[in-house]
């Protein structure tokens, strides 16, 4: 080893152990001197000594590292124990702090500088965020845990374990995708019941809608007709993100097409606009009266609405399925017709491959025409979730702006197909 990346090394460790030492001592920046078991210093120190056994593993022997790492641990104990008796302080984080400092400091004497700076710092940001992270656990619910739980459940356990491939007929059915939207819907429901809580009614309501329309505006879609149902009075702020979820939407669609086909984007230009001016022109009119909606929140039960959201998966299931069978029967020829069945699902998947489609000689105009069918379809079934499951409220007024958007979005698709 070189002196130069020597010293590098050990510079490393030392900021590592001082950036961590700097916090903790602010922390502690009251208590008289002498009477912490580890201070600044104390922990540069941690951190430079980490560095050094490190180096001296490398050279001598991999135990001199395993017999510092216990040391400092039994050091690190015997000083929270001492300083726990005077003070009646049961806290470790001090303790557990030095230890990872020293350990840190032993990553980046092992040449891994970048892994350690990162965690020193994650590390350091971490200790500072006690006061917020105390008052945040202060603030949740046990049912909020729960849903936060499950949903981790879904996501991290259940979803990797699933074949991405498909099944059934025409081999429509894939477990991992169809999952995935439930993990979505899901996830999307505790998104926003968690950004009303942060944020107030209207600001979180608007957040999520504006960020949620750029996955999945159906689930948006469900999600807000939920919260309308379990709280009526709610109304206006709900359809204000409802009809932003779906001018969202087809921001989207121009963004992913712009991605795979940019050609495809002339012939979509003026049908998504004109589309995404009906759901955003009711706008400025429902704003005014969001002010005074009652707390969305306040009549919301459980967050976590897994049995909807698998009862949509369901409907997707069948949709992937109908519009493979159609296909197959019709061929090209049913090719729109094929894509509008899809966007009753999920508008995505048919906007990428009717894209993709286009390269292999689908013409121009049949392409666009069938990725506005597929997004008509789609806005139809949110004004179906919207006018079934919304409550009286969110059906008079949503469920009439999406039936309006997707007649303007069909009626393109018409326009292209007669050779507008």
């Amino acid at each position: 080893m070189a002196t130069a990346e020597l010293f590098e090394r050990l510079a490393a460790a030392l900021a590592i152990g001082l950036l961590i030492g700097a916090e903790r001592g602010w922390q502690k920046r009251d208590e008289p001197e002498g009477s912490r078991a580890a201070g600044i210093r104390t922990f540069a120190l941690l951190g430079l000594a980490g560095g050094v056994t490190a180096i001296l593993a490398q050279r001598v022997d991999g135990s001199v590292l395993g017999f510092a790492v216990a040391g400092i641990v039994a050091l690190m104990i015997l000083g929270h124990l001492r300083g726990a008796s005077r003070s009646d302080d049961l806290s470790l984080t001090s303790a557990v702090s030095g230890v990872l400092a020293f350990a840190l400091g032993a990553l980046a004497g092992a040449g891994e500088l970048a892994a350690a700076g990162a965690a020193a710092v994650v590390a350091t940001l971490l200790l500072g965020l006690k006061p917020l992270l105390h008052r945040t656990l202060q603030r949740v619910t046990e049912a909020e845990l729960m849903a936060a739980l499950k949903l981790l459940l879904i996501s991290v356990v259940v979803l990797p374990i699933l074949p991405d491939r498909g099944y059934g007929p025409y081999a429509a059915l894939n477990p991992f995708e169809i999952w995935l939207f439930v993990v979505a819907i899901a996830g999307l429901s505790l998104l926003g019941f968690v950004a009303m809580r942060a944020f107030g009614t209207t600001t979180g309501v608007l957040l999520t809608c504006a960020l949620g329309g750029l996955s999945s505006s159906t689930a948006v879609t469900l999600a807000m007709a939920r919260h309308a149902r379990a709280c009526p009075t709610a109304w206006p702020v709900l359809t204000i993100g409802t009809m932003l979820a779906a001018a969202v939407m087809l921001v989207r669609i121009a963004l992913i097409v712009g991605a795979v086909q940019p050609d495809l984007l002339a012939p979509l230009a003026l049908p998504l606009a004109a589309a995404a001016l009906v759901s955003a022109a009711p706008l400025a009119w429902s704003r005014r009266a969001a002010g005074g909606a009652a707390d969305v929140t306040a009549d919301v039960g459980n967050p976590f609405e897994i049995g909807l959201a698998m009862r949509f998966a369901l409907l997707l299931a069948v949709a992937q399925v109908a519009a493979r069978a159609v296909g197959a029967r019709w061929g090209d020829a049913g090719y729109v017709g094929m894509a509008a069945l899809s966007g009753s699902a999920e508008v995505d998947a048919i906007t990428v491959a009717t894209a993709q489609m286009v390269g292999t000689g689908l013409p121009l105009a049949t392409a666009a025409a069938a990725i506005l069918a597929a997004a008509g379809m789609d806005t139809l079934v949110k004004a179906g979730i919207a006018g079934a499951i919304g409550g009286r409220a969110l059906a008079l007024r949503a469920s009439p702006i999406l039936v309006a958007q997707a007649g303007v979005l069909a009626a393109g698709a018409l326009w292209l197909l007669l050779g507008g």
